[in-house]
This record gives C-alpha cells, structure tokens and sequence, in this order.
C-alpha cells in the first residue's frame, strides 16, 4: 500500500518541480529582459541628446543661410545700389516689380494698408533699427506669404522717421538654403565618437515644415526606428523662419560611434525561443510520465489478466489429475473425460503462453517467421480439430468453408497461432451455442482466411484499435471472460511478417464480426 500510495505522488512532484522550473525561467527571461530594455532606453536617451544637438546645430546654420546669406547681405547691398555686383545663386528675393519703399516713395495698392498696420508696432517699440531687418509670415489669400523688410531712418529731416525697404521672398527657392547646412561639415561634433571617426550627416534625415505644416524640404526618407527630435526654429536669427520647424532623425546604426557598446539589441526573440523550448521539454516530460503510467497500469492489468487466465486452467488440471492420481473416477468414461479435460486445458495453457512469447519477442523487434509455399487447407483443418474441444465446452459448433486448392506463401506455426487466437476471441466473447465459421478462398493473388462468430460485433471506430497491445472495448474490460488484451495484436504482428493484412467486416447477420486475413498466393503449386 506504501508503494501505490508513492506511486501515486512521485509523478505529481515531478510535475510540480518541472512547472517550477518554467515558472523560474519565465520569471528569469522577464528581469533579463527589463535590464535590457531599461539599457536600451538609456543607449535611445543618449541618442535622442544627441540628435537634439544635431537638431539646434541644423537650426543655427539653417538660420545663417537664411538669414545672412540669402536676405540681410542681399538686402544691405540692394540698398547701397550695388545690385549689380550680387552673385548670390537663388537668390530669395523677388526684385522685379516688388520691392517697397515706404517713407520715401509711396506705395500704392492693397498691401499698404496691411503694410502700414504690419509695421507700425515695429516702428513704435523701436524695433525697426537702422540697417537691421525683419521677416513677417503671413497667410494672404489662402496662400503662405513671407516678406522681408530692411530699416533705415530718413537724414532729410529732424523727424525720427525710418525709410522702409520691403522684398516679397521666393519661397520656392528656399530648399537650396535649407539643404546648404547638410553639405557642410558634420552637424554632430567628431569629439562625440570618442575616436571613432566622424559621425557624417549620412546618419542623418532632416524634413523642415513651414507655419501650416506642409514639408518644404527633406534630405532623405526618416531611417526604420530612428530617433526624430522635433526643433522649432523660434526666434533663431532674427527670427527669419519663426514658425517653421524641423524634424531630425538620428540612424541607430551610429550607436556604435557615440555609445560605448551601440543600441543593444532585443533578446525577446531569443528568450522567447527558450521558453517555448523549456515549456516544450516540461511538456514532454509530463506525456513521458502520464504514459509511463499508463504503461504501469497497462502492465499491471495485463499482470492480473494472465494470471487470472492461468489460474482457470491450472486449477482444472490441478483438480483433474488429483482425480486421476487418486483413483477417484467412477467409470472409464468419467476417466477420459478427466485426461480431455487436462489434455484441453494443457493446450489453453500452451497458446497463452504462445501468445506472451510472440507479443515479447514483436515488442522487442525480434520477431521473425519462414513463408513458406504450402497448401492451407489441411493446416486450417488441422487447428479447428485441435480446438474442438474448447468449443465443444462452450457448445459452440464451427463449421469449414474451405477452397482445398489454395495455396500461400506462409509460416504454419504463425498462421496456426493466428487462428487459434481468432477461434479463442470468437469463443471466449460470442454467446453459447452460436455457429463460428471458419474460411478459406483465393483471388487475385490473394489468400482470404475469415472467422465468423454471432457475438456483439466491433464498432467500425474501434476496429483499427482493437489490434493494438493491451487494447480493448470497454465492455470485455467489465467482463469475466475478459483476456489479456494482446491476442489480436499478436495476430496482427505475425500477419504483418508474412507480408499480409489483417482487418474487420460486419458479420453475415445482423450481429457478430467477421475477422479476415489476407496473405500471398503462393507463387507456385505446392506438392
């Protein structure tokens, strides 16, 4: 009782102690993993620093294209009169029929008014200095508008006025300023790399929008999971492009130049490819143990099952020859009937233990049979008058159906243990009195031997089943005439040797099963 009893509790520890180890590994992938991200967090914060510093470097020299080289220095010297001598290539400022000159010359049309109104809080807070100059955005007419404006105060009289030189800008030329800064040295400092090498602006995407969002230049597409930092250019310069904004993107791929180490990589991949391998081998080891214990408990019935059939025999043999042995029968009759019933119950006994060997010898892969050319009649006939006898103790009556010219190519002893067994299933499950039929035909190179009962028959879902080891229907395991369960599958294992098949039909009636066998023809006519 103390081994059942450990029997029973040792695979449920094992269990428990697999199931702690995945958990422990679970528990293990989820802190590596944390470390790494919380690393890798720190490696995309230091990136993201040093793409802003990217970011305000693009803004300053942005600005300067601008703001010096594209409107203050073009602006000074069309106010000197030296616009003959600029060579400024796309030049920002519309020259032809646009430029204002307000306190001087008057100014006519429409934009006067807004003009007026524009500068003159410019002009009242004193911000409109001499020789300084201002950019104004504006939406005219649904349409974005910039206009640049140079200060300078009137000499001709004591009056603090200022004369006003106002420029449309062109802004479909200011992508060439705008892409000037990228063509320079790197925006990021070489002191960065720790000696690495430059960090050259190939690392970088730069994408500029102006007041209403829309994309008025990019140097190239943003790189799959860069790091973008969003700088507005603000009051840079002047304020030459107040308003817009730029969006710099950082590649990862230069982690390696400006963080020790690079961007570590994800190891969700790998520590998910562990876990699945982990809860695959617990897996396995959990079906290893349930189907050692059903091995166990297939053993251990399998155990109860032959020593019940070995009991039923011994113990008519043990009653009989004491019988003998003691001189205790009444007549010659009672005394022949004692020897049939110990010579039948000798041969119960000899094809159980047939039929362990054979199942032995099948599970170990050693068994083996010698096919051989012969005619199977005479052999048929020869095992059903050997089983006579434990028909007769069941009352039941067999009958031959046989083609006396057949002839196959197999091994006798394995065919005679295949219809002994057949003849015992028929026997042992089908009522008392019923009629087994034993047969024999030929066709197309085939040799037919069937075994016909009256019993309960065999569901068509459980007919490949049954002729598996230790396999049976769930009413003969509540039976008394219940066997050992390996009966069919040393029929199927010794029919597969002989290169035949075995199966199930239904029988001729409304009840009963039909057993069939198929082995070769013989390739000649035994002699």
């Amino acid at each position: 009782m103390a081994l059942r009893a450990r029997r029973e509790w040792r695979p449920a520890l094992i269990i428990a102690l697999l199931s702690l180890s995945v958990v422990s590994a679970i528990v293990l992938a989820l802190q590596v993993q944390y470390a790494v991200s919380e690393h890798r967090q720190a490696t995309v914060g230091t990136l993201r620093d040093d793409a802003s510093l990217a970011a305000a470097e693009y803004l300053r020299r942005a600005t300067i294209q601008v703001g010096y080289q594209g409107i203050a220095s073009d602006m000074g010297r069309l106010a000197a009169g030296e616009s003959a001598n600029l060579r400024i290539a796309g030049p920002l400022l519309e020259r032809d029929g646009s430029s204002l000159r307000l306190g001087g010359s008057p100014l006519e049309g429409e934009r006067r008014s807004w003009m007026e109104a524009r500068l003159a809080h410019a002009v009242a807070e004193g911000k409109a200095r001499e020789r300084a100059f201002s950019v104004v955005h504006e939406s005219l007419d649904g349409e974005p508008r910039s206009f640049a404006f140079l200060t300078e105060p009137i000499r001709k009289t004591s009056s603090p006025k200022v004369s006003i030189l106002g420029f449309a800008l062109r802004l479909e030329t200011l992508r060439s300023f705008l892409e000037r800064p990228l063509l320079r040295a790197p925006l990021l400092p070489e002191s960065l790399a720790k000696g690495k090498g430059p960090v050259g602006n190939t690392f970088l995407a730069v994408a500029v929008r102006d007041p209403r969002g829309t994309l008025v230049f990019r140097s190239r597409e943003p790189f799959p999971g860069g790091v973008t930092v969003h700088a507005p250019f603000g009051d840079t310069y002047e304020a030459v492009l107040a308003g817009y904004t730029a969006d710099v993107t950082l590649d990862t791929r230069a982690a390696p130049l400006l963080v020790s180490g690079g961007l570590p990589r994800s190891r969700l991949p790998f520590l998910l490819v562990m876990l699945l391998l982990s809860a695959g081998v617990t897996a396995a080891a959990i079906l290893q143990l349930r189907r050692e214990r059903a091995f166990l408990k297939e053993r251990e019935e399998f155990v109860a099952s032959v020593s019940h059939e070995l009991r039923t025999p011994l113990t008519q043999i043990r009653m009989f020859a004491e019988t003998l042995l003691l001189a205790r029968t009444r007549s010659e009759a009672e005394e022949e009937r004692a020897i049939a019933v110990i010579d039948r119950e000798a041969r119960r006994l000899s094809h159980l233990v047939e039929n362990v060997l054979v199942s032995s010898r099948a599970s170990r892969g050693v068994l083996s049979v010698s096919p051989e050319d012969r005619s199977v009649a005479p052999l048929l006939r020869e095992v059903v008058e050997g089983f006579a006898s434990v028909a007769e103790a069941r009352r039941v009556r067999l009958r031959l159906d046989l083609d006396e010219g057949a002839a196959a190519r197999i091994d006798a002893d394995a065919v005679r243990q295949v219809v002994l067994n057949l003849l015992d299933n028929a026997v042992k499950y089908g009522p008392a009195g019923q009629e087994v039929r034993v047969g024999l035909s030929r066709s197309d190179g085939v040799v037919r031997i069937t075994v016909e009962d009256e019993g309960p028959g065999i569901p068509p879902s459980d007919r490949r089943r049954v002729f598996s080891r230790f396999e049976r229907l769930a009413r003969e395991r509540e039976s008394t005439a219940a066997g050992a369960g390996i009966g069919l599958a040393v029929v199927r294992d010794l029919v597969i040797r002989m290169s035949g098949t075995c199966s199930i039909e239904d029988g001729p009636g409304e009840r009963g099963a039909r057993f069939v066998v198929e082995v070769p023809a013989a390739a000649t006519e035994p002699e």
